[in-house]
Parts: C-alpha cells; structure tokens; sequence
C-alpha cells in the first residue's frame, strides 16, 4: 500500500504558452438593452437576480442568500449580511470577509420592482429566501 502521495507538491509545467484572458464585459448599449428587458419581465426570477445583481453590484451568491427580511422597502436599503452556499451545503453561509457585510441603496424602481415580484412571482419558501426554488 501507499502511504503517501507522490505527486504532493510537484508542479506541472506546459511548453505551450497560454492565450490571453480576454476582459468579459457588456457595451453600455448591451446592458442598457439588458437592464431594459429585465427591468419589463420580473415574472422570471432569474430576471429580476439579473436586475438586482446589475443595478447593485452584490454577488450572485448574495443574492441568492437574501431574505425579505434583509430588503427595506421603507428605507431602500438591501442589507448583504449572508450568501446562501449553493454548491456544498445548499444553506446560508456567512461572506467571504467582513467587508462584503454591507448596505446597498436602492433606487424607486428596484423597490417597485422587487415589491411587484413578491406579490405576482415569488414562491413562498421555509427559509423566506427571495430567490429560491424550492
């Protein structure tokens, strides 16, 4: 039997020589178009996710781990404290660091938004997550 690792701490190494990594990014026309459509179609919640994230700037993971509790409609404050860990636990889980703790202002339209797709779209849920599909 083997009772290590051979291969611990070797480095693999290639003669071909790696392209550059290309930015990825949107032309203000294209999120303008984006914003647009999904700003009109929050029947989806994979749309008003797109919007939120957008108009934001939070995370994917923290938007998934947001709760009505965490949005302010009076105040138009949306309060990241938490992301939901999709990949190995399927649960909340804390952020990455204590400066992704934070609250992010949001304008009328996020609040009419978001307000329109709690009463027409969201799907009620055991842990009061805005975005779930359980």
């Amino acid at each position: 039997m083997i009772e290590r690792n051979f291969c611990d701490f070797t480095t693999i190494r290639s003669s071909v020589e790696s392209e550059p990594k290309e930015a990825k990014f949107l032309e203000i026309n294209e999120y303008t178009s984006l914003i647009e459509c999904v700003g009109q179609n929050i029947r989806y919640h994979s749309y008003v996710i797109i919007y939120l994230i957008a108009g934001t700037d939070i995370h994917f993971a923290e938007a998934l781990g947001l709760t009505w509790n965490d949005i302010s409609f009076e105040n138009k404050i949306i309060d990241v404290n938490k992301i939901y860990n999709y990949n190995t636990i399927s649960d909340f889980a804390p952020t990455k660091n204590t400066s992704s703790v934070r609250k992010i202002p949001i304008y009328d339209h996020t609040v009419k938004l978001m307000k329109d797709y709690k009463e027409k779209y969201w799907i009620e849920n055991n842990q009061n997550r805005v975005f779930a599909s359980d």
